[in-house]
């Protein structure tokens, strides 16, 4: 019985040194398909604050500078500080063409409020939209809420957006598959 026991605490450390390893590599390859950037992705999280919905879209710097000059068919740089007046514009345009959401039914006014660049990963910088949705709401009264989200499809045949509103499931939006609304199922 004490020879059992031995074995088993030696496979217990084992496999415990096999799941740390194992998470360890699972974390240099999340890392570094950032810094290759073959991760083709945009989240937006979705939540109610002050009477209202607020949004905060993340997006690749590069992917989204390589969709706003497919339409523009100019040379743009978003992975940077500051934008121009022309650049804000571009890009408040480019997102609400792409992001658009319908409450009950109605298509709402998106707002950006705010868009910046998020350098906390240094090798693949983010730009980061904040703003709010349509009119005041609260989670008592919740509408109908329709999203569709092709942010980034017209250059990444690849690309998946997520959509995530804190307590109902995510949606997933996928280039080629997914071009129309989708509900949020309350």
């Amino acid at each position: 019985m004490f020879v059992i026991n031995i074995y088993k605490n030696k496979i217990k450390q084992s496999i415990s040194r096999l799941a740390i390893c194992c998470m360890a590599s699972l974390g240099v390859l999340i890392h570094m398909s950032f810094i290759q950037h073959s991760l083709k992705l945009s989240t937006t999280k979705l939540f109610i604050e002050n009477q209202g919905l607020k949004f905060q879209t993340r997006i690749f710097a590069d992917d989204l500078t390589a969709a706003i000059e497919e339409i523009v068919k100019k040379t743009c740089r978003l992975d940077k500080e500051s934008f121009s007046e022309e650049e804000i514009n571009l890009m408040k345009k480019y997102f609400t063409k792409n992001f658009v959401i319908k409450l009950n039914g109605v298509q709402t006014v998106v707002n950006i409020v705010s868009i910046r660049t998020d350098f906390s990963t240094p090798d693949t910088p983010v730009v980061v939209f904040e703003g709010q949705i349509g009119k005041s709401i609260s989670s008592k009264n919740m509408p109908k809420i329709q999203i569709k989200n092709t942010l980034i499809f017209e250059v990444a045949p690849e690309q998946k957006n997520i959509v995530n509103m804190q307590g109902y499931a995510p949606l997933l939006f996928e280039n080629e598959e997914d071009m129309g609304f989708k509900a949020i199922t309350f």
